[in-house]
């Protein structure tokens, strides 16, 4: 097996890894940054690529969304947008035993190598169907319309607290129940035009 690194590195970190790796008998080469180019002829031959990230900051990952549609397994920790890729699609990683899972998942890969292709494969179509722009026009749009149904509850709540304001009060009057039932027909409201069709609604 042999480990290939890409990507930003620093010189101190080249040198702290490629000696490690001499003193463990590990297969390393360590490319450093890639153009385009290069970067697709290193996916294309690779069988396995990491996308191992603790903590998991971003929303997505479009490291592990261009593995998986070039057809390849990735390995992902278990967690936040990775957590939510179905489990056929990728290898996840469990953090609490991050390097013996690595470890243990590897080697099934290589006692399994027919394995890398099925998951690569059902990465792929996975990808391939979720990760497009008419997907994530759809999600906008739907989240927009969602946005918009909570403009008169929004609107309410703003003009109470301004008749609040002017009256100088501290904000406990909101806790009566006398101002909170009231407020309930928003939610009628909003159910209701969740529920009807039309371009007027939205």
């Amino acid at each position: 097996m042999t480990y290939r690194l890409v990507g930003a590195v620093s010189p101190d970190m080249k040198t702290t890894l490629t000696e490690l790796a001499a003193q463990l008998g590990v297969k390393l080469l360590i490319s450093g940054q890639v153009d385009d180019e290069k970067l697709e002829y290193v996916i294309t031959e690779s069988d396995v690529i990491s996308s191992l990230r603790w903590p998991a900051l971003e929303a997505a990952s479009a490291s592990a969304i261009e593995a998986m549609l070039y057809g390849k397994a990735v390995m992902v920790t278990d967690t936040g947008f990775y957590a939510e890729i179905p489990d056929p699609c990728v290898i996840k990683i469990k953090q609490t035993d991050e390097i013996g899972h690595i470890q243990s998942s590897l080697e099934a890969l290589l006692e399994d190598q027919d394995r890398i292709l099925c998951i690569g494969t059902e990465a792929q179509h996975w990808a391939s169907q979720t990760f497009t722009a008419q997907n994530y026009a759809e999600q906008l749009i739907d989240a927009i319309s969602h946005i918009s149904r909570t403009t008169p509850a929004k609107n309410a709540i703003n003009n109470f607290c301004k008749i609040l304001q002017g009256w100088s009060t501290d904000g406990l009057l909101l806790s009566t129940d006398e101002l909170i039932h009231p407020l309930h027909i928003f939610e009628s409201i909003n159910q209701e035009m969740a529920t009807k069709e039309g371009p007027e609604n939205c």
